[in-house]
Order: C-alpha cells, then sequence, then structure tokens
C-alpha cells in the first residue's frame, strides 16, 4: 500500500487560511473557502485538519471547527479514504487522537470534540463479527476510566456514550469490569464524572436493551440515573 503524502508546511498554511475563510460572516468569501474545502481529497484533509488539532497556538473556534469537520469526514466519507493509509499511517491517526485526548492542559471543548472523533472511527473499525480493529481505544478507555484525573474519566465515558458498543464480541466477557468502572464513576466526587457515567451507562443499557441480564447486573447502578 502506497502512502499518502504527508501535507508540506506550506500546505498547512494554506489549509489553515482556508479554514479561517469557512468561518467568515462574509457570504462569498465563506462560500469560496468552503469550495476549496471540498476540493481537497479526503485523506489530505483528514490529516490536515489532525494536523490542525494538534497546533494548540492556533486559536480555539479554528480547532473546533477542525474537529467538528473531521468527525464529520469519519462519519460520512471513511471508506473512500482510509484504505489510502499505510498501515504506519492509519496506526499514527490512532495514537494521535488518543494524544489529543490525554493533553490535560488542552482546551476542554476540544478535547471532547476529539473524543467523539475517536468514538466514530472506533465504530468505524468495527469489523462484521463485532471485532475491534483497534485493541489501543479500548485499553485506553480501561485506563482512563481509573484514572486519578477526573479529566480522562470523563473522556473515557464520554467515547463509551458516543459508541456503546465500543467493545464488540469482548462485551460479555468483560461485562463485570465495565460494571465496575460505572459503579465507580457513578460515585466519583467530580459532578461531571458522574453526570457523564450516568449519560453512558443510560446509551450503554439502550444499545443492549434486549439483554435482561445485563439490566439485572447493572441493577444497584440503576438508582444513580433518577438520583
Amino acid at each position: 500500500m502506497t502512502a499518502t503524502p504527508n501535507p508540506t508546511p506550506e500546505e498547512e498554511q494554506l489549509f489553515l487560511a482556508t479554514l479561517q475563510e469557512c468561518l467568515q460572516a462574509d457570504n462569498e468569501k465563506r462560500v469560496a473557502a468552503e469550495q476549496i474545502y471540498q476540493d481537497i481529497a479526503h485523506e489530505k484533509k483528514a490529516i490536515l485538519l489532525l494536523s490542525t488539532l494538534r497546533n494548540t497556538t492556533i486559536n480555539g473556534p479554528i480547532r473546533s471547527f477542525a474537529a467538528v469537520m473531521l468527525r464529520r469526514l469519519f462519519q460520512t466519507d471513511f471508506e473512500n479514504f482510509w484504505s489510502k493509509y499505510s498501515v504506519d499511517q492509519q496506526m499514527a491517526v490512532k495514537k494521535e487522537l488518543i494524544a489529543r485526548i490525554t493533553q490535560l492542559d488542552d482546551d476542554e471543548t476540544i478535547r471532547k470534540k476529539v473524543c467523539y472523533i475517536a468514538a466514530e472511527l472506533a465504530k468505524n473499525l468495527m469489523d462484521e463479527n463485532e471485532q475491534s480493529q483497534w485493541p489501543e481505544i479500548m485499553e485506553f478507555l480501561f485506563q482512563s476510566a481509573n484514572s486519578s484525573h477526573s479529566a480522562l474519566k470523563e473522556s473515557a465515558l464520554i467515547i463509551f456514550e458516543a459508541f456503546p458498543g465500543i467493545f464488540g464480541n469482548q462485551a460479555e466477557q468483560l461485562t463485570q469490569i465495565i460494571h465496575q468502572i460505572f459503579l465507580s464513576c457513578l460515585n466519583d466526587q467530580d459532578t461531571k464524572v458522574r453526570y457523564t457515567a450516568a449519560q453512558a451507562l443510560a446509551a450503554y443499557l439502550k444499545h443492549n436493551y434486549e439483554n435482561t441480564q445485563l439490566l439485572h447486573i447493572h441493577r444497584d447502578c440503576l438508582p444513580y440515573l433518577i438520583s
């Protein structure tokens, strides 16, 4: 597989200018910039968007916009560009998303948006046998959910809420571990963690609504959904 060439610094600067123009109030400038954006190949666009997210010197609205557009790209065009990356490039994208989430001094809003991007990628990397092609994200979820950092706990729960099927065919054997994570986070001292845990649990139970045994296992968590 031929690797997609990484963008040059000049291309990154031009792309940044395009994103800035996409946020312009001037309709004519915005439409012109949107057309330039649309004309960029998906595989290059994804790398450029990720590069924008990585650059913490760029102002918040542009990075936030880049996050929204990258998630949309994974939602609508994943199959059209992911296979054009080499295995190393695919791994680099995965690692970069996790790195963005673990950057605790970064903007909270950006970090949450990256969580949704990671969830979208994880969803796309679940095969027809419900086997994840991104096992590192599951390891990251377990580590983060048990972290001493509230931001990491919250991030793990956001990803879980966005994609409650993230454990695929391993979910059943991980049931007790998942239960303990929920119970711990629902009792966390941090209000945001407790709230996000309740949302994630609700999404998880809804995703598995036909599994009455699962509801029984999590019965001691249910009071937290209405408290």
